[in-house]
């Protein structure tokens, strides 16, 4: 009951308070021993100090009719374990705001400053420097849309990261190879793959697929760089379709997800569905785990690809887009019917 005294007195605005409100949170059952008890623990470790001209009660314990809140004392509690976490964490992180701000942000904070402590402990701070906004924030919390969408960007701005992380600024130009036959048509179909191999191996039959451009990934970089596809290509006032293809581990989902939602791109599926019948590698212990996005992949696949796709992920497994040979590739790229009607 204490613990719960003190969040009040933490919110209450007024430095002074009275008797009968400390009483109204407490509640009916609780004996006045026991109330008066607490007071003068609270009295003793400085958290109230008794207002001593407003005088004192006629109980077996008696206590003063008004108290004085000296909230520095309050304080003290989550002072001393922001020093404690001071002394464990990585240099490169500073609390040293957190003993001006509020509890309340100490407490909404720290979980996000643990898993980053572990992050940058496990690969050191240059790993995560020069990187996609999105990347990093898949990197640090498993969660792409944490540093734009969710409070992340302030949060490494108080523990002094955000400049120290170097995020990329202006996206890279994107790399791809296009069919200039194409080009006068209005409808595109743009198929964007995560690895080099595999670019490089649908490039050299791009024009014999239905494809008009096939885009380089590289990894996270997509995600900042896509919408330029357009641009670059004088293609904005055509409809333009994206497919995406990657690998298949918790990265490559969590990749695909995030251009799933920010620009609606599609899973390429059948090339997906031509990994899985191919045995999976084991690997990628050290992959963050995004489960929404998960979920998101599973749902294009049938029941019982969806139990080959948990069992790998169960078992750290995965499958690169090199599982498939060039001619695998160049087949599907041709022999698909890539319609409107089979792009989920």
């Amino acid at each position: 009951m204490i613990n719960t005294l003190k969040d009040f007195l933490r919110g209450y605005r007024k430095s002074m308070i009275s008797l009968d409100e400390i009483a109204s949170i407490f509640p009916g059952n609780v004996e006045y021993i026991e109330f008066a008890k607490i007071i003068q623990q609270l009295t003793e470790e400085g958290v109230l100090k008794p207002v001593k001209k407003h005088g004192v009660n006629s109980g077996v314990l008696p206590l003063h009719y008004t108290y004085r809140i000296l909230k520095g004392n309050l304080r003290k509690e989550v002072n001393e374990e922001i020093k404690k976490y001071n002394l464990q964490i990585h240099s490169e992180i500073n609390l040293e705001p957190y003993f001006h701000l509020g509890e309340e942000q100490w407490d909404k904070d720290l979980p996000y400053i643990l898993k980053i402590d572990s992050a940058i402990k496990e690969r050191g701070i240059t790993y995560f420097q020069n990187k996609s906004t999105p990347e990093v924030s898949f990197l640090l919390l498993g969660d792409e849309k944490w540093i734009e969408e969710k409070q992340g960007r302030k949060v490494l701005e108080r523990i002094s990261l955000l400049e120290k992380l170097q995020l990329a600024g202006k996206a890279d130009p994107l790399m791809f190879a296009v069919d200039p036959n194409k080009l006068a048509e209005k409808e595109h179909k743009h198929l964007i793959v995560e690895n080099k191999t595999p670019f490089y191996s649908l490039m050299e039959d791009l024009q014999q697929s239905p494809f008009t451009t096939v885009v380089y990934g590289c990894g996270w970089k997509i995600a900042s760089n896509v919408n330029m596809l357009p641009v670059q290509l004088g293609l904005k006032d055509c409809e333009n379709t994206y497919l995406y293809f990657g690998d298949l581990d918790l990265e490559g989902i969590s990749i695909w997800y995030f251009l799933y939602e920010k620009y609606n791109i599609k899973l390429a599926l059948p090339f997906y569905k031509a990994m899985l019948s191919k045995e999976y590698a084991i690997g990628k212990e050290t992959q963050r785990k995004n489960d929404k996005a998960i979920a998101a992949f599973k749902t294009h696949f049938s029941l019982k690809e969806q139990g080959k796709v948990q069992v790998l992920l169960d078992v750290k497994g995965y499958y690169p887009q090199e599982s498939l040979s060039q001619q695998e590739l160049i087949t599907i790229w041709r022999e698909y019917r890539w319609k409107k009607e089979y792009i989920k």
